[in-house]
């Protein structure tokens, strides 16, 4: 690349670029000037060159593009890109910028690409994985993107741990429906069809403390993982009710309920309260 912002002033440049069917000339006879309006305010000499070769690019002529590959070199790209795209250069001085004098394009390898799509019943999009993602946060986000496109699908994707992702409902109870199908889906999925369930009612269990003051329904109908999340649900009932008694853990699979206060008896009852304790 010349260092020289007169050079081409005072050694001007032509060549031609053709893709077969059509052929644009191209003069360079211009000073190399920072920050001229013309040259889009290029920073170094070969946006300047590139800025000055996409001006003869234009309407009908945009049969290519240039751009700065670095602070020397210039590459130029076909339009329409892929194996279609072929650029013949010619001229007296294509020897000045261009090792060769033809060039053909290729297709973008997708075979790494995979695809499915994702449905709630109603709503489907189609997800096509085609770049290289950073981590499984960045795929879970590549998801989304494709998700938000259909407004009304009720899903959503996130990260489970550094290997592994999950698309689930954002609907809950029998309304959760999401089914996954397309072309790569038992790549990532092992069950197609997930459908929600409506919470078991009869699996709740109520009964009643009493202080001999104030009486306390406790309602249990929650999916408590241990037993200390069992006991906190009791407490906060009773601390609601005022009642003067605490729940409190024996083992994993046990508690009891023991009075706050001296003197005052624990008086229980209700429809589940024989199922849950032994007077």
């Amino acid at each position: 690349m010349p260092a020289d912002k007169n050079f081409f002033v005072n050694n001007p440049k032509e060549f031609t670029v053709s893709n077969g069917s059509r052929a644009v000339t191209i003069k360079l006879d211009w000073p190399l000037v920072y920050g001229d309006p013309n040259m889009n305010m290029a920073k170094n000499q070969a946006e300047i060159i590139a800025s000055i070769f996409n001006s003869y690019f234009q309407g009908p002529d945009m049969i290519a593009g240039a751009r700065a590959l670095n602070d020397k070199q210039v590459v130029l790209q076909g339009f329409p890109v892929g194996v279609s795209s072929k650029l013949i250069i010619g001229g007296k001085d294509k020897e000045f910028f261009f090792p060769q004098t033809t060039y053909s394009g290729t297709d973008k390898d997708t075979s790494k690409n995979r695809q499915f799509t994702v449905s709630d019943g109603t709503n489907t999009t189609t997800i096509l994985l085609n770049r290289k993602y950073n981590d499984m946060e960045d795929l879970a986000g590549g998801i989304n993107d494709y998700l938000s496109v259909e407004p009304s699908l009720q899903a959503v994707a996130e990260k489970i741990d550094d290997n592994t992702f999950q698309i689930k409902s954002t609907n809950t109870g029998a309304n959760a429906v999401l089914e996954v199908g397309g072309a790569n889906q038992t790549e990532f999925f092992n069950q197609q069809i997930f459908r929600g369930e409506d919470e078991k009612q009869n699996a709740n269990r109520e009964f009643t403390v009493s202080d001999g003051t104030k009486t306390a329904t406790i309602l249990l109908d929650g999916n408590y993982s241990s037993i200390d999340g069992l006991v906190q649900a009791v407490d906060t009932q009773l601390e609601a009710a005022a009642v003067r008694v605490q729940a409190e853990k024996v083992d994993a699979q046990r508690f009891v309920l023991r009075a706050t206060v001296a003197g005052i008896q624990i008086v229980g009852g209700g429809t589940h309260w024989n199922e849950l304790f032994v007077d």
